[in-house]
């Protein structure tokens, strides 16, 4: 089965929007000291790969798409969500806080790429389920943990921050 160009453009945005996110995590202070950080990298190492694997083959099965499915929604989804709340618990953390490891605007600036990660990897989740009736589609738990993750982000971003341009700002202020 021949990708179509919708679900092709789809796996080159999302393998793109992948970089900037590991380059960011391996640039964090706390990076070496987190047993997270490094095992997040390995998971969108993995996924990059992956994607490219899919992009090179001139005719993936429905059991590549599957593949590629079930990793975004059950292993690289739940991590970013994972990284984006604990991003946002950094960010609520108060000045004097010894548990903050980062400042809050790099945690921040990381969410955006998360973000931006996040929403690239639920349109490929839906193409996939579209081009593969048998792929796993947008798990409802894990779409509520990456929706509650950006709500609260949301209430942290500008509109010139948000990828989408569409959030308030600050909620308490």
């Amino acid at each position: 089965m021949a990708l179509s160009s919708e679900l092709r453009n789809q796996l080159t945005s999302t393998n793109a929007a992948i970089a900037p996110l590991v380059t960011d995590i391996r640039a964090r202070a706390d990076y070496a000291k987190s047993g997270s950080l490094p095992a997040t990298v390995a998971t969108l190492q993995k996924y990059s790969q992956d994607i490219q694997s899919l992009l090179a083959k001139a005719s993936p099965d429905s059991s590549d798409l599957g593949a590629l499915a079930t990793e975004t929604s059950q292993t690289v989804q739940p991590a970013l969500a994972a990284l984006a709340d604990a991003n946002i618990a950094l960010m609520n953390m108060g000045q004097l806080s010894t548990q903050r490891t980062i400042e809050p605007a790099t945690a921040k600036a990381e969410n955006i790429l998360v973000n931006t990660l996040s929403d690239a990897a639920g349109k490929l989740l839906a193409l996939l389920a579209d081009a593969d009736p048998a792929a796993p589609g947008p798990d409802a738990s894990t779409a509520r943990m990456v929706a509650t993750s950006q709500t609260a982000l949301d209430d942290f971003l500008t509109p010139a921050d948000s990828p989408t341009g569409s959030s308030g700002g600050p909620a308490n202020g």
